[in-house]
């Protein structure tokens, strides 16, 4: 009977720990940018980050970002600057930025 109360308690506690360590937010995250846009972007920035041009349906290189409130910008072929504000945080490790055809910036 002890025993078995033992091995009740055991998993409790064991999912918890588990519970909790999945939904704490990571603090280093590896993003990339893909543009889907129809004209190349220059001058793309997240905070400090600066990234070389962007072609279309091309994706940047492997970027390493800390947790945080960034603004995202960039510089269309055309001139027209596109700017927001971005929040890197939650379970996933990998984000990757979409500027699709329209414009709309998304992550996956």
């Amino acid at each position: 009977m002890i025993g078995i109360r033992i091995a009740v308690i055991a998993t409790i506690l064991i999912s918890f720990i588990l519970a909790n360590s999945c939904t704490k937010d990571i603090e280093l995250y590896h993003l990339t940018i893909k543009n889907e846009y129809f004209e190349t972007l220059y001058n793309t920035k997240i905070g400090d980050i600066q990234f070389d041009t962007i072609s279309v349906n091309a994706t940047t290189p492997d970027t390493i970002i800390n947790q945080g409130d960034y603004i995202f910008s960039t510089e269309t072929e055309s001139g027209l600057v596109l700017k927001t504000d971005i929040k890197i945080q939650g379970d996933n490790q990998k984000i990757r930025l979409i500027l699709d055809e329209h414009g709309k910036l998304s992550s996956e």
